[in-house]
C-alpha cells in the first residue's frame, strides 16, 4: 500500500503541475485536444507528415522494423510478468503502443514505455527463477554489438544517410532544417519584416526576427487546421499569393525551393519579385519596390551568372560543408545534390551538371545525382556517361511522364 500511496501522490502533484502554465485548464485540455487531432479526419492529419501512421512507412528498414521488433519482444516479457505486473503495466504499455499507432510522433514514447516495462517484467521473472548463464552472457553480447555498430554509424552519419533520415549527428542548429543564413542575410542587410515562410522555418525565423516576423509556424494547434490548410496551399501552389502577401503587407519571401515549388515558379516568373539570396535550402525574394531598391541594385542574382549561394551573409554561411571526405562523418551529398536541383529549375545546366558531379565524387550511389546527371549527359549527347549513370534507374521511371517532361526541359535549356 505504501508504494501505491507514493504513486497517487506524484499522479496527483503532476496532476496539479499541469495548471502551472500561462494557459492554465487551457493546458490541462491541450493532450486530449491533441489526441482528437491525430489519427482522425482532422486537417492537420492531412497536412502534417508526423501525425500520420508508422505503417505509411512501412518497409524493410530500420526505423519500421525497429518498431515492430520492440512492440513484439516487449509484448513476450509480459508472458513471463505476474498477475499483478499485467494490471499495473500492461494497461500503460498498451495505451502508448495506441498512441504510437495513431501518429508516429509517439513512437519515441512508446520506446521508453515499452523499455521499462521490459526491465521490470524480465527482473521480476530472473527473481523467481534463475536465468542460465549462457543466456545472460548472449543478451549482454548482443547489447555490446548494438552499441559497436549503432553508436559509430550515428556519430558518422552513416545510418541517416543509408535511410534517408533528416537528423545529422552533432551539437547546435543543423542547417540543413533552417534558413540560418538566410535569416543572417535579412537580418544583416535589412530586408524588410515579416516574412512570408515556410512552414517548417517558421520556428526558426520567428526565433531570430520576433514577434509578428513569420507567416506561419509549427504552433500547429494554436493556429489550428482551418488556418493551416490555406496558408500551406499559398506556399505549395502560390494560390492567393498577391491578395495576401497585400493583406499582410509583406514585402519580403523566404522558400524552401524544393519544397514550395508552386510558389517558386510563380516568383520565379514574376517581374514583381526579385531574389536576393540562396543556398541549397532557401531563396529570399523581395518586392520590386523603393523600399527594397537599394537591396536590388547589391544582391539580386543573375540566373545566369549567380553569385556563389550564401552570398550576402557570413562568410561561408552558404557553402556547402563537404567538398571532400572528413573523418568521422560520412560526406554528405545532400547540400551540393539540392544547389544542383536549383541551378537545374533556373536553367543554368553547366552549373547544375558541376554540383551534380561534385555529390556524386563524394557520394557515387546518391540516386537523384544520378538520376539527374544522366539527362543532363542525354542531352549533351554524352551516350556512354548517360547509359553508365541511368542503367540501375527503374525502366518504368524512365518512362513515366514526369521523367520526360523533365528531360525535354533540360535538353531545351541545353540548347540556349
Amino acid at each position: 500500500m505504501r508504494r501505491v500511496g507514493i504513486a497517487a501522490a506524484v499522479a496527483l502533484v503532476v496532476g496539479l503541475a499541469c495548471f502551472a502554465t500561462p494557459y492554465g485548464l487551457a493546458g490541462v485540455r491541450f493532450p486530449f485536444q491533441l489526441l482528437s487531432q491525430i489519427g482522425s479526419d482532422d486537417p492537420l492529419n492531412e497536412l502534417i507528415d508526423e501525425f500520420r501512421s508508422p505503417f505509411v512507412y512501412a518497409g524493410f528498414n530500420v526505423f519500421f522494423v525497429g518498431f515492430v521488433v520492440v512492440t513484439f519482444l516487449s509484448l513476450a516479457t509480459f508472458a513471463t510478468a505476474q498477475r499483478r505486473a499485467l494490471v499495473a503495466r500492461l494497461p500503460l504499455w498498451t495505451a502508448f503502443l495506441i498512441l504510437s499507432l495513431l501518429a508516429y510522433r509517439n513512437i519515441g514514447l512508446f520506446g521508453i514505455v515499452a523499455a521499462w516495462a521490459t526491465i521490470l517484467n524480465l527482473e521480476e521473472f530472473s527473481a523467481r527463477r534463475p536465468v542460465p548463464d549462457w543466456l545472460v552472457a548472449g543478451c549482454r553480447l548482443f547489447c555490446v554489438a548494438l552499441a559497436l555498430v549503432f553508436i559509430p554509424a550515428a556519430m558518422s552519419d552513416v545510418y541517416y544517410l543509408r535511410e534517408r533520415t533528416g537528423p545529422r549527428f552533432g551539437i547546435g542548429m543543423s542547417r540543413l532544417h533552417f534558413p540560418i543564413g538566410a535569416m543572417q542575410f535579412i537580418e544583416t542587410n535589412g530586408a524588410p519584416l515579416p516574412v512570408l515562410n515556410d512552414l517548417g522555418d517558421g520556428g526558426y525565423v520567428l526565433y531570430r526576427g520576433g514577434p509578428k516576423s513569420v507567416f506561419v509556424d509549427g504552433r500547429l494547434e494554436v493556429y489550428g487546421g482551418e488556418v493551416l490548410r490555406p496558408a500551406i496551399r499559398l506556399l505549395q501552389t502560390g494560390e492567393g499569393f498577391e491578395a495576401e502577401t497585400s493583406r499582410l503587407g509583406v514585402d519580403t519571401v523566404l522558400l524552401r525551393h524544393r519544397r514550395q515549388t508552386g510558389l517558386f515558379a510563380l516568383l520565379h516568373t514574376s517581374p514583381q519579385w526579385a531574389p536576393v539570396y540562396y543556398d541549397h535550402l532557401n531563396i529570399v525574394y523581395v518586392r520590386v519596390s523603393e523600399r527594397t531598391a537599394s537591396l536590388r541594385r547589391q544582391f539580386q542574382i543573375d540566373w545566369r551568372n549567380p553569385r556563389p549561394p550564401g552570398s550576402g551573409a557570413a562568410p561561408g554561411g552558404g557553402e556547402p560543408r563537404f567538398d571532400g571526405y572528413t573523418w568521422p562523418l560520412r560526406p554528405d551529398p545532400i547540400e551540393l545534390r539540392d544547389l544542383a536541383t536549383l541551378y537545374l529549375d533556373v536553367g543554368n545546366i553547366a552549373a547544375a551538371q558541376s554540383y551534380f558531379e561534385r555529390a556524386l565524387e563524394i557520394f557515387p550511389s546518391e540516386e537523384s545525382s544520378r538520376l539527374h546527371l544522366g539527362m543532363i549527359y542525354r542531352c549533351l549527347k554524352r551516350e556512354a556517361e548517360a547509359e553508365s549513370l541511368l542503367r540501375d534507374a527503374d525502366p518504368a521511371r524512365l518512362q513515366s511522364g514526369h521523367f520526360q517532361r523533365l528531360l525535354a526541359f533540360i535538353c531545351r535549356a541545353a540548347a540556349r
